[in-house]
């Protein structure tokens, strides 16, 4: 199973409409919008837009994981069931992304992330 990651400009909305959402996995997409930092020093503004996009990656990157567990389909409709339930801030694979966004990259993720595919048959290898 493989996601293309696409990236929007900080501007950008990751939908066609407004959106304050910064990520989102329609697979086989993982489209993203990475805050950039522009404070401090020009290595300092760097660090944090750079953790930025690897906490959002990661998060991200955790929805795939469900994608794979779960199934394509099994996943898109439990998720949109959860959300009706539940709404947004109470929904259960988004506290489960959210718990993972710190957890540091495995040599695999980060070369996923360099390569802008996330391909997760190679984790069988």
């Amino acid at each position: 199973m493989k996601f293309k990651i696409v990236y929007k400009k900080e501007s950008e909305s990751i939908f066609p409409w407004k959106s304050r959402f910064r990520g989102v996995v329609l697979w086989p997409y993982v489209i993203m919008r990475p805050r950039k930092y522009a404070t401090g020093s020009v290595a300092q503004s760097e660090k944090a837009t750079q953790l930025s996009l690897v906490h959002l990656y990661r998060h991200e990157l955790q929805h795939c994981y469900q994608i794979k567990r779960m199934g394509v389909v099994k996943f898109y409709l439990s998720y949109l069931w959860m959300i009706a339930r539940k709404g947004y801030d109470d929904h259960p694979l988004e506290h489960e992304a959210n718990q993972h966004e710190r957890v540091a990259l495995t040599q695999l993720e980060q070369k996923w992330l360099r390569e802008g595919v996330i391909d997760l048959s190679e984790m069988n290898e």
